[in-house]
């Protein structure tokens, strides 16, 4: 850093070796009171290497959090990464800096959902209000812009629950908005309406990724576990209006998690493209239940990966943008 208020990225000291984004620059709140380095659950190791623990939402001491990163760091420059990174796909080789800056960050602290989505074992319960706390991110948000140590051209990921449902996400998202960032994606499955998200569409700031994982209302009611097609489907239109007024292309993506033995046919795919294209939506995602992937990914998977390929084709053929999702990658033997 140039000084105690100024992020100097133009000119870096830069060094080639194998690790990753969120290990060199980012960070993730999660929902057991940690600030962790990111989300990724390896199959050997927990992953997800924690930087603080009981954490209800405190201005980040400076100095500390980055001594960590910077530990984590020399680590990965001598091949000896975190234990809970070992094997990890995410990793890779690549000329990374030595700058003290945050441009990666993921928000997944929260603890409440309006789905009960079956693939979510977060929701099938209360455990999480029962043994976390809840806490408001808003302040060191804040905290971190006035420092300047979170860069306006940071990737800024709001995962789940959902975002949507904390009284504070309007606000956390208009300091975002306010302060010019634009590389912000946003995951909902799109029940409740949001006017930020509405400005942001308008103002070309984020891309909105709305989880479907069906096509018809049957199958959406089944998977989510809660009567709200139709509505979602209304604030689709809505954002889709968004988009269209600021005359732009791929800000919302819909999603479909495959989910083996249910929602893993072609006539829920093939509706899932028709209600895309009617809404004039051309950004899909492909995903899978990463619960039974872990369970299975050893198995004949082979019926499984010629759906995978269906869906990708038929976003081909449609001449939709398509983004895949870690675990449908592997699924389907793509690297990274």
């Amino acid at each position: 850093m140039a000084d105690s208020n100024t992020v100097n990225i133009t000119d870096k000291k830069t060094q080639i070796y194998t690790s990753c984004e969120l290990i060199e620059h980012g960070f993730m709140v999660d929902n057991s009171n940690s600030v962790r380095v990111c989300s990724i659950i390896n199959d050997k190791y927990d992953g997800r290497p924690i930087i603080f623990s009981n954490y209800t939402g405190e201005l980040f001491d400076k100095e500390k959090f980055f001594a960590i990163k910077r530990k984590h760091r020399e680590m990965m420059k001598n091949g000896t990464p975190p234990v809970e990174c070992t094997g990890c796909p995410m990793l890779r080789e690549a000329e990374w800096d030595d700058e003290d800056y945050i441009d990666n960050l993921l928000f997944a602290h929260w603890v409440d959902c309006n789905s009960r989505c079956m693939y979510c074992g977060a929701t099938t319960d209360e455990f999480l209000r029962e043994k976390y706390r809840y806490y408001d991110f808003t302040p060191a948000i804040k905290d971190m812009i006035e420092q300047k140590i979170l860069i306006p051209t940071a990737k800024i990921d709001f995962a789940g629950g959902e975002p949507t449902v904390y009284p504070e996400f309007e606000r956390l998202l208009t300091v975002f908005l306010e302060n010019n960032f634009n590389n912000i994606f946003i995951n909902t499955s799109g029940i409740k309406f949001s006017p930020s998200i509405e400005r942001a569409l308008k103002n070309r700031q984020i891309t909105l990724t709305i989880s479907l994982d069906a096509g018809s209302k049957e199958m959406h009611r089944r998977i989510k576990r809660v009567n709200s097609y139709d509505k979602v489907w209304a604030n689709i239109k809505k954002y889709s209006k968004a988009q269209q007024y600021a005359k732009t292309k791929h800000k919302i993506c819909l999603k479909y998690i495959l989910v083996p033995g249910i929602n893993d046919i072609r006539q829920e795919i093939d509706l899932f493209f028709e209600k895309v294209l009617a809404a004039k939506i051309n950004h899909v995602a492909l995903s899978l239940d990463m619960f039974w992937w872990e369970k299975h990914k050893d198995d004949d998977n082979s019926e499984l990966i010629n759906m995978a390929n269906y869906f990708i084709y038929r976003a081909e053929v449609n001449k939709c943008k398509i983004h895949i999702y870690p675990w449908a990658r592997w699924l389907l033997g793509i690297k990274g």
